[in-house]
């Protein structure tokens, strides 16, 4: 594609290019299309209000063009919104501070992220699962300039200036027609981010999870809320031991446990994760893989795991003398909890308002310089196992 500017819009657009060779591979891209166009006024801001409503890149338009060689190519071009990705936030470290310090910061980034994001999945919900929300489809930037969110100093600026937006939906499912395909549908996402729910639908299929209402209802309902839950306790987790050499040392026990075992957690289903995006990568056998997993009964282990988690978020709460702090980590509990109804709205409301900013004006996508930029909509390593069978599935195709 070429580059051109839309100068009578001065958007900033990125481009999303997906090469699809089967006909469910074109419909699943349309989707995303029309999905993204469903919600374009929610997604454009009026003048000097703040973000919009849905904080999602606004659709500017599609075309979808048949190959000579067999196969489509669809092309989208969306306002590109701004900051960075999340996960490469979390990776860079802060300027040395007390583990307090970066542990209050934690709780007020990961308080915004769900915040600002629930709304927004909110408005999605009668109409599809987004899927796949984790830390590289999440976007964090600085609410007054559209940069990167540069922290160090005071956790609650950091706080105030954060603004998440959500991107990629290139896994969503309609809403309407999932009740009734799920059973046969792929388990897509990133296996970091995965609720136990597409652990067990995953290894065992559809029939194991329809015996457990938990499970079902999480995977039929609430992939987006345990994602959210999920990203946030990361975003807490990754944002408080940046800050700790040893998390054993200026924090209380309740907080140097939960982040003791968010650690554990995050290290099993990361070497889970990369197994299986090796063998993706490589063509290998995903049978034996899953195989292999399957002894190492990770279904139980993540279940194991997520139970853990949740018991310590609750203790923390029970001991923590902020009241923010309390609600989060009581909200994140339920969020991660296949047995708990509290959905988006309830998070929010239980989070109380959002800080008020030290800012005239948020600045918005449309409101930056006009030009085209060409950008992949993930990196390789974004896309791990993002479609996985279950052993009654027919494979992928591998390599």
């Amino acid at each position: 594609g070429g580059r051109r500017a839309d100068e009578a819009q001065g958007v900033e657009a990125a481009l999303k290019d997906i090469a699809c060779k089967t006909m469910p591979e074109l419909q699943q891209a349309v989707f995303e299309a029309s999905l993204l166009e469903k919600f374009q006024h929610l997604a454009t801001p009026a003048a000097g209000q703040g973000p919009p409503a849905m904080r999602i890149p606004r659709f500017l338009g599609h075309s979808v063009e048949e190959q000579a060689g067999g196969g489509w190519r669809v092309r989208m071009a969306m306002s590109r919104v701004p900051g960075e990705c999340l996960d490469s936030f979390l990776k860079r470290a802060p300027p040395p501070e007390e583990p307090t310090v970066a542990l209050r910061r934690g709780v007020l980034l990961a308080a915004q992220l769900v915040r600002q994001l629930a709304p927004t999945l909110d408005r999605i919900a009668p109409h599809a699962w987004h899927r796949d929300v984790n830390s590289h489809n999440v976007l964090l930037g600085d609410a007054a300039d559209g940069g990167k969110l540069i922290v160090g100093g005071d956790p609650e600026e950091a706080g105030r200036s954060a603004s998440f937006w959500l991107i990629d939906f290139g896994l969503a499912v309609d809403a309407a027609t999932w009740p009734t395909q799920w059973p046969t549908a792929d388990v897509a996402g990133d296996v970091r981010y995965w609720p136990p729910s597409s652990f067990a639908m995953s290894f065992y299929g559809p029939d194991t999870i329809s015996g457990n209402k938990g499970l079902c209802t999480q995977y039929q309902t609430r992939l987006d809320v345990a994602g959210l839950g999920l990203t946030a306790l990361e975003v807490l987790c990754a944002t408080a031991l940046s800050g700790a050499s040893d998390i054993r040392e200026g924090l209380p026990g309740v907080w140097a446990n939960l982040l003791e075992g968010w650690e554990k957690y995050w290290g099993e289903v990361t070497r889970w994760h990369t197994m299986i995006f090796h063998v993706f990568a490589t063509g290998g056998d995903i049978t034996a893989l899953y195989q292999q997993l399957g002894k190492e009964d990770v279904v139980a282990r993540v279940g194991e795991h997520i139970k853990k988690l949740r018991g310590l978020l609750r203790t923390c709460a029970a001991n923590s003398e902020e009241a923010d702090a309390r609600g989060l980590l009581n909200v994140l509990a339920d969020m991660i909890d296949e047995d708990s109804a509290v959905g988006m709205r309830e998070a929010v409301a239980a989070l109380g308002p959002e800080p008020r900013r030290n800012v005239c004006r948020s600045l918005l996508p449309q409101l930056q310089s006009p030009a085209v930029v060409m950008r992949q909509s993930s990196t390789p390593q974004a896309g791990v196992a993002r479609h996985l069978p279950h052993p009654q599935m027919p494979l992928p195709p591998q390599g």
